[in-house]
């Protein structure tokens, strides 16, 4: 909501921008948008059928003083859980622990070592 163009015009542009989503009855997901210009004009704008895709979260917290453990949605079974020491990174190596379901959650601890890892989730 607001003037999304304000970061190229800091004093103004005059339009101004509402967007929500919302459930339809037959369960689709409805994008209703405003868009109106502060000089006189008004745009509505309807857009069904927006598929909405979850997006991979790693939770990363501390197990003890060498260890941590790596969790995620089990809706994310099929993809692999790698880790490279450098970004932007030129290589990544794929975690060869096991993970474990513990109930909506894939959990993976791993030893914590003297070099910095940074975690991926990628869908082969």
């Amino acid at each position: 909501m607001g003037d999304c163009l304000e970061d190229l015009y800091p004093s103004g542009t005059q339009y101004i921008f509402e967007w929500k989503f919302s459930t339809s009855t037959n369960g689709e997901v409805v994008w209703n948008g405003i868009t109106d210009w502060a000089g006189g004009h008004i745009w509505y704008v309807t857009i069904s059928n927006v598929s909405l895709v979850a997006a991979a979260w790693l939770d990363i917290s501390p197990v003890g003083t060498a260890s941590a453990r790596i969790t995620w949605a089990t809706n994310f079974v099929d993809h692999v859980l790698e880790y490279a020491t450098t970004l932007p990174a030129s290589r990544w190596s794929t975690v060869t622990n096991s993970a474990v379901t513990i109930g909506d959650r894939l959990s993976v601890t791993m030893d914590t070592g003297p070099s910095n890892r940074f975690f991926r989730l990628r869908k082969p």
